[in-house]
C-alpha cells in the first residue's frame, strides 16, 4: 500500500483524445445528518471535449429512517479547460473561481463565485491506499484502461459551504478518490456497485465491476484498521441478494465473508431512501456521433426515455442510497453504522 510520502498519482493524467476522462470525487457524511458530494470532472464528454465542471450536491433526509422526502441542493460550474491548471504531479487545481489541492497529505477545497462559497479542510487519518496497481481494468486489444485510487480513504472535514445564501457548518468525516481513463465503460461494463462504510475503528471501502459477456466479477476490497494497517482478505465470498422495496424502490442486499488473522463478516442492507436517475450511453461505435447525441440529451433537457430514444443511445440508471452496515469479528458484532451505496446499471 503506498504511503503518504508522495501523492503523484493524484496528479493529473489528461490526455488529449476525445474520450479520455478524468475525475476527482469528494464526499462527507456531516455530524448533523446531512450527506455532501464535490466531484471536479477534467474532461467531461462534451461537444469539443474542453470542458470542466465542478458539481456540488447537498442531500438531506437521505440517512433518516423516516417518511420526509430527500431534499436536494445541486450546484453545476463550468469552466474552459483553457482557464484551468492542473498539475501532473499532486492534485493542484487552479480554476477561475476557486482551487482544489493537496498540501502535506491534506487537502483544501476553496471556491467563490456568485451564489456560492465553498472552504473546506481535509485532515488526512489514514493513508494512501492503492490496489495492485491503480489500473482496475485493461482491454489491451483496444489499449484501454479504467483506473482507480483512493488518496483520502478517511480524513477530518472543517469548513462551510454557502448556496444561495444559505450557509452550512461542515463537521464530519470525507473520502477522496480519483478515476481516470480512456475506455468506453459503458461498452465494457455491465454493472458497477461502490459502497464505503465508516466504523468506529475500521474504514471500508468495496468496489465490484460485472464486465459485459463475462462470469467473473471484478473485486476490490480495502479494510483499514484506525492506525491504517491494511487487512489483507483471504478466500472473500460475496453474497448478493436484490428484492423491491417500497422505500427506496430496489432493496440491495450483500454480505461479504473473509479470513485475515481472523474471520471477518460484513453485512450490507441498502433497504433505505435513495436517489436515482437515468442516463444516455452512447453506444455508436463513433466517439464523436456519442458525444453529439449525449450533449444534444442533456442540452434539451429530455426529461422521458421512449423506447426510440433508448435504442439510439442506449440508457443507464444510476442509484445512490444510504445501506445499514455491520461489522462481525469472529463471530461477534464489532459496530452497525450507516454507509454509502452507488450503483451504476449499464444497459438497463
Amino acid at each position: 500500500m503506498d504511503q503518504v510520502k508522495s501523492l503523484r498519482h493524484d496528479g493529473s493524467y489528461i490526455e488529449d483524445q476525445s474520450k479520455f476522462f478524468e475525475w476527482w470525487y469528494f464526499d462527507f457524511d456531516l455530524e448533523d445528518g446531512r450527506n455532501v458530494y464535490i466531484e471536479w470532472q477534467s474532461p467531461v464528454f462534451s461537444l469539443r471535449n474542453n470542458l470542466c465542471l465542478l458539481v456540488i450536491r447537498i442531500y438531506e433526509n437521505l440517512n433518516k429512517n423516516n417518511n420526509d422526502p430527500v431534499q436536494s441542493t445541486v450546484r453545476v460550474l463550468r469552466y474552459s479547460r483553457a482557464e484551468v491548471v492542473q498539475d501532473k504531479n499532486c492534485c493542484k487545481i487552479i480554476f477561475p473561481g476557486g482551487r482544489i489541492e493537496e498540501n502535506n497529505g491534506d487537502y483544501k477545497i476553496f471556491v467563490k463565485e456568485k451564489d456560492v462559497a465553498v472552504d473546506l479542510t481535509l485532515k488526512r487519518k489514514l493513508p494512501f491506499f492503492c490496489n495492485k496497481s491503480e489500473c482496475v481494468y485493461e482491454n489491451k486489444k483496444n489499449k484501454e484502461l479504467f483506473n482507480w485510487i483512493v488518496p483520502l480513504p478517511r480524513a477530518q472535514a472543517t469548513g462551510k459551504i454557502e448556496i444561495d445564501q444559505k450557509k452550512i457548518n461542515i463537521e464530519g468525516i470525507a473520502y477522496h478518490d480519483h478515476n481516470w481513463g480512456n475506455l468506453n465503460i459503458a461498452r465494457e461494463f455491465k454493472g458497477w456497485v461502490w459502497i464505503r462504510v465508516f466504523f468506529a475503528d475500521f474504514t471500508f471501502i468495496f468496489s465490484e465491476i460485472e464486465l459485459k459477456g463475462k462470469a467473473e466479477k471484478l473485486r476490490i476490497l480495502c479494510l483499514l484498521d484506525k492506525n491504517g494497517k491494511q487487512i489483507n482478505a483471504i478466500d472473500l465470498k460475496v453474497s448478493e441478494e436484490e428484492n423491491d422495496s417500497i422505500r427506496s424502490g430496489v432493496q440491495y442486499n450483500m454480505k461479504l465473508n473473509f479470513t485475515a488473522e481472523k474471520q471477518y463478516e460484513i453485512s450490507l442492507i441498502s433497504d433505505c431512501k435513495s436517489v436515482s436517475q437515468d442516463f444516455p450511453l452512447g453506444m455508436t461505435k463513433n466517439n464523436r456521433l456519442n458525444t453529439l447525441l449525449v450533449s444534444l440529451f442533456y442540452l434539451l433537457r429530455v426529461r422521458s426515455y421512449p423506447k426510440w430514444l433508448k435504442s439510439l443511445l442506449g440508457k443507464g440508471q444510476y442509484l445512490q442510497t444510504v445501506v445499514k452496515a455491520q461489522m462481525s469479528i469472529n463471530g461477534e458484532i464489532q459496530d452497525k453504522k450507516y454507509g454509502k451505496l452507488e450503483r451504476f446499471v449499464f444497459g438497463a
